[in-house]
């Protein structure tokens, strides 16, 4: 297992579905709730909701900054994923 925040593509970015997946399992970890709506953005967004806390991710992919500001959203620190 790395130590790395998130998988890299060959670009240095990460995909909406790598990101949800760690997400996911970081929710799990540490006993939280963790809701998908792929309903509850528009159009190609989906709605995440982790505890108390939610946040809208787009499609794509995504750099460290956004994974970071996302992180923040959800009031996680990124290096926890």
């Amino acid at each position: 297992m790395t130590d790395t925040l998130f998988i890299e593509t060959k670009r240095g970015e990460m995909k909406r579905e790598d990101l949800i997946r760690d997400l996911r399992r970081y929710a799990r970890k540490n006993g939280l709730t963790f809701d998908l709506d792929k309903s509850g953005g528009s159009g190609s967004h989906y709605k995440v909701k982790i505890g108390d806390h939610i946040t809208i991710i787009q499609y794509g992919e995504f750099d460290p900054f956004k994974v970071r500001r996302i992180c923040k959203q959800l009031n996680i620190d990124p290096a926890h994923l």
